[in-house]
């Protein structure tokens, strides 16, 4: 999906993530090819509000990266696991691409799990890598159209 992006886009793409998250990344990057970078364990939080700031869209799963991109009205895509389903939408242009996970890996509130089991009662398959790179195109198109040139799609996971 990287690749994707980048080959239809032509930007940078900036991975992060925290330390113990480095060695996917660089997995990421040296298979995705060029322009592809991966800064994961090595940006303090002033220094990922920098590169977020610096970026045309940021695509994450939900994460201190959206909410921080929101924050600073950055188009943002979402990976919404429906674990925790109170979190949407932001306050700036954004694509939500939810999708299930197994029941571990849901909240044990019990009115998360209320609201989860009367709106999201039925199997939501993850978004494919085309429909993630459709909603980029469309995001940047956008913004293009609102703000000139793009310099930096930022993507975590």
């Amino acid at each position: 999906m990287v690749s994707l992006i980048q080959q239809q886009t032509g930007l940078q793409v900036v991975l992060t993530g925290t330390e113990n998250e480095k060695t996917l990344t660089e997995y990421i990057r040296d298979a995705a090819g060029e322009n592809i970078f991966s800064a994961a364990g090595s940006l303090t939080i002033e220094e990922l509000i920098a590169v977020i700031d610096h970026a045309e869209l940021v695509l994450s799963v939900n994460t201190a990266a959206i909410h921080i991109a929101a924050a600073l009205r950055k188009p943002v895509i979402v990976l919404y696991a429906l674990t925790n389903p109170q979190h949407t939408p932001w306050l700036t242009k954004n694509v939500v691409l939810p999708y299930s996970v197994p029941g571990k890996l849901k909240s044990k509130n019990e009115v998360i799990n209320y609201v989860d089991q009367s709106s999201f009662n039925k199997h939501v398959r993850p978004p494919s890598p085309v429909e993630i790179l459709e909603n980029v195109l469309m995001l940047l198109n956008e913004s293009e159209l609102n703000a000139g040139s793009h310099q930096l799609v930022q993507i975590k996971k």
